[in-house]
């Protein structure tokens, strides 16, 4: 909430703006409670991706550089600064907060460009992978021994959500 603020929570949920502190607070009170079942509060789910889809998006603008518009005595240019990850072809999401909700595609998609911020270098477009057994780690160490057999399993456990676009 500290990275997105409620304003955006509440756009991305739904939800009145005033309820999202009270219910962060919930949440905080009690971190066992899931968001998800037969028996949770629908308002809760509704937050769950709003968290879920604020913190992809605000981790991987943190990740991927931007173009910075300056003046030169050429006229206006764009400058880079950090990695260009427009052409980023997969995006791999884990979590629980991610593999858990029903709309993992959407929280995923949260990594992908936006118009509304022309200047950031976040993939285009990609497809989308669940990590739904946590095999990521491991993977990554067995990579160090056998890389083919990492991937051979990756391929495998993976779950392959589409190609998707803005």
């Amino acid at each position: 909430m500290a990275a997105a603020g409620a304003e955006k929570l509440a756009v991305l949920s739904g939800l009145p703006a005033h309820e999202i502190p009270s219910l962060i607070e919930r949440i905080t009170a009690d971190p066992a409670m899931l968001a998800v079942g037969p028996d949770a509060d629908p308002r809760l789910e509704a937050l769950d991706f709003a968290l879920a889809a604020a913190a992809v998006e605000t981790a991987v603008a943190r990740h991927a550089g931007s173009l910075e518009q300056i003046y030169t005595p050429l006229g206006l240019t764009n400058v880079q600064t950090g990695k260009d990850l427009r052409l980023v072809g997969s995006l791999v999401v884990t979590g629980g907060a991610i593999i858990h909700s029903a709309r993992r595609v959407d929280i995923a998609r949260s990594a992908l460009y936006r118009e509304d911020s022309p200047l950031s270098l976040r993939p285009l477009k990609a497809d989308i992978y669940t990590d739904s057994k946590y095999i990521l780690s491991a993977m990554g160490l067995l990579a160090n021994i056998d890389p083919d057999c990492a991937l051979e399993i990756m391929i495998r456990e993976l779950t392959f959500h589409g190609a998707n676009d803005r």
